[in-house]
Parts: C-alpha cells; structure tokens; sequence
C-alpha cells in the first residue's frame, strides 16, 4: 500500500536513544483513552511515537499536520485518508455542515475498525497547528468521542 509521508510514522534515524521510562508510561496508558504528549519542539515527540508505535501489535494510522490542517474540510479528508491508509481516499462531498463531515469520518473508521483484527491506534501528530480552527478542533474532540472502546 502506498503513503504519504503525512500519514506514515516517521523513518528511525540509525542511531536513537532508547527512551524506555517514556515507553512504559506510553504503554501503560493503552486502553485508557487519549494519551496527550506535550513538550517544546524538538525534543523527540514524534521519534518517541514512532519508537512506540514500531513496537505494538495494533493497526497503526498516523497523521502529521500542517497549516492546512486548520480547515475543517481539509483536515477531515487529512484523517480520512490517514484511516483508510490511502492517498486516493475521496474527499468529503462540498460540506455545508459539521455533521457532513462526522457522517464522512464515521463511515470510513467504522470501515478500518471492522476491516482489522487488531486494534486501531491513531496517532496525530502537531495538533497545535489547529489551534487557530474551532472547527477543526470541535472535530478532532469528536472523533476522539467516536473512537469504538479498544481503539
């Protein structure tokens, strides 16, 4: 399956430390929701992810934002892509209402939680850059809502 480096965990560098007190925690807290992890840039977020992720038996989704993720729209099409794990997922119909876009959402995750015998783990990657979109971020919480139980 092909992707795109916006909905792929990032490569490892060759040389990496082991942040081993850091993964427990993160493994630790599987089962109870939504884990936030917050630090400046730069201090290794999304390599302690990636190291994380590269060690579960769960069907990994990812997605790094951008600025554009700030459009409820585009972010919407951003995590349908991210789910479904293909570039070529189709983009919501012309949305004039946030529930438009729930309807395109939910369909595609009860799809891949249904299509998968692991459980799904969906990491996003930067949510600050949504922190300008209401809109965006209303979605983001209602996904988080939406997530069947063992996600």
């Amino acid at each position: 399956m092909y992707k795109t480096s916006r909905t792929t965990s990032p490569r490892l560098p060759g040389r990496v430390v082991d942040r081993i007190r850091l993964k427990s925690q993160l493994h630790a807290a599987i089962g109870n929701g939504v884990t936030i992890l917050e630090s400046p840039a730069g201090s290794g977020k999304t390599t302690l992810l990636a190291q994380f992720t590269s060690e579960l038996d769960f069907t990994i989704r990812w997605l790094t934002l951008d600025v554009s993720s700030g459009s409820p729209e585009v972010f919407a099409h951003q995590l349908g892509i991210a789910l479904s794990g293909s570039p070529d997922f189709q983009p919501p119909a012309t949305a004039s209402k946030t529930s438009d876009l729930r309807a395109y959402l939910n369909a595609e995750l009860t799809r891949v939680v249904a299509a998968n015998t692991t459980p799904v783990l969906l990491v996003v990657d930067n949510v600050h850059e949504l922190t300008d979109s209401r809109e965006a971020v209303a979605l983001l919480s209602w996904l988080i809502d939406s997530m069947p139980e063992g996600t």
